[in-house]
């Protein structure tokens, strides 16, 4: 019964943080456009580089508990609205705001959502070893492995990992593609098909990486408490 309220209370929380967020994406931007249209938001150029500021803002805000939106897309469009230095620095900002909101949430929700992050990603509970390395360290890890942003942020803050520690590490987690993908949004033309390779090819790389680093830590904690178990009292 206990998990039962603690999964409808996930949901209801969760929901309604994402219908809110998406119904002032929707009314931002008919406001802005006119209306609202795929055609409309890819042409979408606003006269204000300070608008197109508080709108990407937004965006980043409504990806922090939303799983569809890739938030390299976010990066590249800010590449393409403002110039190389800026679109770095404000997706920076966008990566702080991202990765703050699902922390909050997750230490409201508390303990109850850690069994159920653990059973729907078993890439949590695999790379839970890596913890013993430093908050820092295994926040950093887990978004280079490409764990989806608003999971992380849940996980860490229903255990209370320290705010200021899980935002380091996750911030220099995303930075590298932060860095390929504002780049693809800043390259023109010919340009454009090889940086999405290289874009892609990062991610892959550093997912590839970021398993490999923690199954050899799990294997090496694993190794160690193997003596200490077989040790006479």
């Amino acid at each position: 019964m206990r998990k039962t309220f603690g999964e409808n209370r996930i949901r209801w929380i969760w929901g309604l943080c994402l219908l809110l967020l998406w119904t002032g994406a929707v009314l931002l931007f008919v406001k802005l456009n006119g209306q609202m249209s795929v055609e409309q938001l890819l042409r979408y150029q606003p006269k204000s580089k300070l608008a197109a500021a508080l709108a990407m803002c937004a965006l980043f805000l409504l990806k922090s508990v939303d799983f569809l939106l890739h938030s390299g897309v976010l990066y590249a469009i800010d590449g393409v609205l403002f110039s190389l230095p800026a679109a770095l620095a404000l997706n920076t900002i966008g990566n702080v705001i991202m990765s703050t909101v699902p922390y909050f949430i997750g230490k409201n929700l508390g303990t109850p959502v850690l069994e159920r992050i653990g059973d729907r990603y078993p890439r949590v509970r695999e790379f839970e070893p890596v913890r013993t390395m430093g908050t820092v360290f295994f926040a950093f890890l887990m978004r280079c492995a490409s764990l989806p942003i608003p999971i992380l942020g849940l996980y860490m803050g229903a255990s209370r990992a320290d705010f200021g520690k899980y935002l380091l590490g996750s911030v220099l987690g995303l930075t590298p593609l932060t860095i390929v993908y504002t780049l693809l949004g800043d390259s023109q033309g010919a340009q454009r098909l090889p940086m999405l390779a290289a874009a892609v090819g990062t991610e892959v790389l550093l997912i590839a990486l970021a398993l490999l680093i923690g199954r050899h830590i799990r294997k090496k904690k694993m190794g160690e408490r193997k003596p200490e178990a077989g040790t006479p009292e």
